[in-house]
């Protein structure tokens, strides 16, 4: 078998060649117009020691970026989405997006929403699939439109999802629910940042 001290030669070694081209890549993903940008925690070990880290990830049309840091905070998110100034920001609603670029907009992810909702289904059942249903359909329109032109795609969206994300937020704000409730979250949490 192959020793771990061997795998771990082998893993630093195609770093070293592969490293210009990670570069470049991030490059070409920073210079795009529109990007999604989350990161995660992720526990590590370094040196036999466990620490707190972040794991980014950039998307754009033509690239993905992953980076691991040691905070989370707008100065390290301004380092990483880099390059573009003006587009669209589409990312979950952590402060550390808001107003990062004064001519980016800031798309909140309906991938992030969705999951509100999706941890009220054993609580509130009715309510939360209603909403997940329609989120669905969004998704939907979303795989048809996938390949087509921009121009194409908006002209889709406006014609066909704004009318569901309408019906998705009017859903939404008629939802009764005590604030505290995980329904309650997910909903101040949708209108909050809608």
């Amino acid at each position: 078998g192959i020793t771990r001290g061997r795998i771990n030669k082998l893993i630093a070694g195609a770093y070293q060649v592969l490293e210009p081209l990670v570069k470049r890549i991030h490059e070409i993903n920073q210079q795009q117009g529109y990007q999604k940008c989350d990161e995660s925690p992720i526990t590590t070990v370094i040196e036999g020691e466990k620490k707190k880290q972040y794991l980014w990830c950039l998307v754009s049309a033509v690239a993905v970026s992953f980076f691991i840091t040691a905070k989370r905070n707008k100065e390290v998110a301004r380092q990483i989405i880099g390059g573009a100034t003006r587009g669209v920001l589409t990312s979950d609603c952590l402060s550390i997006y808001k107003n990062l670029f004064s001519t980016k907009i800031n798309s909140a992810c309906l991938a992030h929403l969705r999951r509100k909702f999706w941890y009220c289904i054993p609580f509130f059942p009715k309510k939360s699939i209603e909403v997940l249903k329609l989120i669905a359909k969004v998704y939907k329109i979303e795989r048809k439109i996938k390949y087509l032109a921009p121009e194409a795609k908006q002209k889709r969206r406006q014609r066909y999802t704004e009318p569901i994300l309408g019906v998705i937020y009017t859903t939404i704000a008629g939802i009764n629910a005590l604030p505290k409730s995980s329904l309650g979250r997910a909903k101040n949490y949708a209108l909050k940042h809608w």
